[in-house]
């Protein structure tokens, strides 16, 4: 009987703490799997050794900037592709990208479960990357009517 009148008495605390948690678990769960956060200056830098992992939707990436060379998989096709990703380099250092870094740490938990041992986020995602100066349009150049 104590258990459920200390439970009733504190309902509101337990919830408030139950949603803190549901709203951090990404976080959480990133620093248990040890990944890495990664500047736009320093992933400038290692571009050519690093597979860039795109994880936005299509319609974001339709209407964004992309990183030259990035390897686009939508977050929620990542589970089904992570064979596709090993071949591109399980070893390699892979540095996820999306629009601000808020999807990262689950795409990250993702791949670190596949195997994958560098796991990075791009902090501040493509705004970051923007922002840095380091912007490369995806658009495609329209073609001129006769």
């Amino acid at each position: 009987m104590d258990i459920i009148h200390f439970l009733n008495q504190n309902m509101y605390y337990f919830l408030a703490g139950l949603l803190l948690l549901l709203l951090f678990k990404n976080r959480i769960l990133a620093r248990i799997y040890k990944l890495q956060y990664i500047s736009a200056f320093d992933a400038n830098k290692i571009t050519r050794q690093s597979l860039f992992l795109d994880i936005r939707t299509p319609r974001e990436l339709e209407h964004g900037a992309k990183i030259k060379g990035s390897k686009f998989i939508p977050h929620y096709d990542l589970k089904g592709r992570t064979e596709e990703l090993k071949k591109d380099g399980i070893g390699r250092k892979v540095i996820i990208v999306c629009r601000s870094g808020s999807r990262g740490p689950a795409a990250g938990i993702r791949l670190k479960k596949a195997g994958f041992k560098d796991v990075n986020i791009l902090q501040g995602g493509l705004i970051a990357w923007k922002k840095a100066g380091y912007f490369s349009s995806n658009k495609k150049k329209k073609k001129k009517r006769k």
